[in-house]
């Protein structure tokens, strides 16, 4: 048994009907208060306080109420009330659970899309002679100042990223995906732009820079959209989210 024989008072309710406000009353009977202590530990502190508490009952209390904590009931009983309450209230979803792995792509396709930039994204030749450029080259006169804009703002999108990553906060997060979306654009425009301008030039040949660049900026878009979307969770999560026991606070 519990320790504590002690038979159910006549026509006594369950023990897990009892409130608080119930045990307020001092005309509750020792028997009850005997009862309601066998099933439930939430409430021990309160019964050990009612002035009906007799001292082989406060004895009993007193040894197991160190362990009270670790009681199933202790932790996991809610009035069925709070439970119905708690189950309709939507349950938010935290931003850092939002696509978490999503974030580290931020970084990885700037650093990507920076290494673009110093490759060639073209090759003219004409009259025995061929030129191949980057976007810093000289003869890369229609791209004057692109790299250096598309290199400060992916820079910058990494630097967010990295800070958002080993800190977690939500602003940092936040910043590095509007940066990745604003920079992915231009990236976008050049990387493909120039590969289409290449293709359509005689005597071109398109480079790795170029196609490299659209690549990582598209996925730069991609990701740093994906960051600032919630995950959808699964039917399976959803029910079991509904099913769990609500744990006292």
């Amino acid at each position: 048994m519990t320790g504590l024989d002690i038979a159910p008072p006549a026509k006594s309710p369950e023990p897990f009907s009892y409130t608080l406000a119930d045990l307020a009353d001092p005309g509750v009977e020792p028997a009850t208060l005997g009862h309601i202590a066998t099933a439930r530990p939430d409430l021990w502190s309160v019964i050990l306080t009612h002035p009906n508490c007799y001292p082989e009952l406060a004895d009993w209390l007193r040894q197991r109420m160190p362990r009270a904590d670790e009681q199933t009931p202790a932790r996991g009983w809610v009035e069925p009330s709070a439970q119905r309450t708690a189950r309709r209230a939507p349950r938010r979803e935290p931003f850092a659970k939002h696509h978490p792995w999503v974030l580290f792509i931020v970084p990885v396709a700037a650093i990507i899309a920076i290494l673009s930039l110093f490759l060639p994204i073209g090759t003219v030749s004409g009259f025995g002679d061929s030129i191949t450029y980057n976007y810093f080259s000289e003869e890369a006169k229609e791209f004057e100042g692109e790299g250096e804009g598309i290199l400060t703002f992916m820079l910058v999108a990494i630097a967010l990223a990295v800070v958002s990553i080993l800190t977690r906060k939500k602003w940092a997060r936040i910043t590095a995906a509007i940066v990745g979306i604003l920079v992915a654009p231009f990236g976008i425009g050049d990387g493909f732009g120039t590969t289409g301008l290449l293709l359509n030039t005689t005597g071109a040949s398109v480079g790795a820079g170029s196609v490299l660049l659209g690549s990582a900026s598209t996925l730069l878009l991609a990701a740093a959209i994906l960051t600032l979307l919630p995950q959808r969770r699964s039917r399976a999560q959803q029910t079991t989210d509904h099913s769990a026991p609500l744990e006292a606070e």
